[in-house]
């Protein structure tokens, strides 16, 4: 993994800590710019899902950050 993607992930995992999403259920990592997403997202307050124009602002969020070429999801939403 290049310094570049390692910035990136802590970034994104950043942002997910911010959002208060629980980690435990979400995996992501960055190749050549590419941030892959896979998992089920949760709020850490109650439990819920992410709700999916959250998950609009995320992407949007995530393109922000410097050198990110592209965002993949692979994340299936409903009950834990």
């Amino acid at each position: 993994m290049s310094t570049r993607d390692m910035k990136i992930d802590m970034r994104v995992r950043g942002l997910f800590v911010r959002n208060y999403i629980d980690l435990r259920n979400v995996r992501h990592r960055t190749v050549k710019g590419v941030v892959y997403i896979s998992g089920k997202l949760f709020y850490l307050r109650d439990g819920k899902p992410v709700h999916s124009y959250e998950v609009s602002r995320l992407e949007r969020e995530i393109h922000k950050i410097g050198e990110v070429e592209d965002v993949v999801w692979n994340i299936h939403q409903g009950e834990a």
